[in-house]
């Protein structure tokens, strides 16, 4: 009997100091990834992926998901529009009128970045991850912001536009020889003015967009563009195999609040998760397209997929 109680007393010792294989699960998701899959390039359709198309991301705000990931290039003549490569239209780059009068692989209709937005400023409900597609990164993300801010300036000279308007019609409505009415309804009409509540769905909408970063340096030039509150660091670019690489990622990551790292799924293993997660990071990969593919990549514990079709 003293023997069995000095075995689990050891055995209790034993499961207190080794660390549980499930210890690293315990990260904390950020709110845009608890659905735990991005819309790749607007999210296919019709079978076909990477078309950045307004037929794609039509399709899934449609389907209300919950994050979109899209490719931001400038077309010759200086238009930020929504494209992964001029090889999905003709191979080279096009001014603004040649690219919306293209078909993207064919069959889709491309998007300026400004209708894509505007879109998805509406929508109010997805997330936008970046994926800027020049060598310039910031100059991107200024016309994002720009893009954003625009949308509030465009609809509250609307607004104001039409408020004046109904201002004018209420005048003439009222008798021409009555002084007192025409004072009444003029301070009437200035508190009617004063009482329209301005759009701010563009400045507000860019909490929701998360850069996309693929160098340390990218974070220093976006910080000054917006203070952004989600990112995300992704590494194909990089092509980092050593262990002690994502060591000193995930610790620069750490330092700086970026919640989340993408590692191509080539190069995952188990022990890159498990390093990511110590620093309490978002693990995400991509593309991933069939169910069981999925369910093995969640088992080695990664919290978020790239992804084309599923939803």
């Amino acid at each position: 009997m003293k023997i069995k109680r000095i075995f689990f007393v050891f055995l209790f010792c034993m499961l207190c100091v080794v660390p549980s294989s499930f210890s690293y699960a315990k990260t904390t998701i950020p709110n845009w990834a608890r659905s735990g899959k991005i819309s790749h390039a607007g999210g296919g359709i019709q079978n076909t992926s990477y078309t950045n198309s307004l037929e794609a991301l039509s399709n899934t705000l449609n389907n209300k998901q919950k994050v979109v990931e899209l490719d931001f290039k400038f077309t010759k003549d200086g238009t930020l529009v929504c494209i992964h490569s001029w090889k999905d239209i003709n191979g080279k780059s096009l001014k603004k009128s040649a690219f919306l009068s293209s078909k993207i692989k064919k069959n889709f209709t491309p998007m300026t970045a400004e209708t894509a937005l505007n879109m998805l400023i509406k929508s109010g409900n997805t997330y936008l991850v970046v994926d800027a597609k020049e060598k310039d990164v910031a100059k991107v993300y200024e016309e994002i912001n720009r893009i954003c801010l625009n949308y509030d300036k465009t609809q509250n000279e609307a607004i104001q536009e039409a408020a004046e308007q109904v201002s004018v019609q209420n005048s003439k409505s009222e008798p021409e020889n009555s002084s007192t009415t025409e004072t009444a309804t003029a301070s009437s009409e200035t508190n009617d003015t004063n009482q329209i509540t301005p759009c701010k769905k563009g400045s507000k909408y860019r909490k929701k967009i998360i850069p996309q970063l693929y160098s340390k340096s990218e974070y220093k030039q976006l910080k000054k563009i917006y203070n952004y509150k989600n990112w995300i660091f992704t590494v194909y670019k990089l092509k980092m195999t050593k262990e002690s690489d994502f060591k000193s990622l995930a610790t620069f990551c750490k330092k700086n609040n970026i919640q989340t790292v993408t590692v191509p799924k080539k190069a995952l293993t188990k022990n890159i998760v498990k390093i990511l997660h110590k620093k309490n990071l978002t693990v995400a990969t991509h593309t991933i397209n069939s169910s069981n593919e999925y369910n093995i990549y969640q088992k080695m514990g990664v919290n978020v997929i790239y992804t084309d079709f599923l939803q």
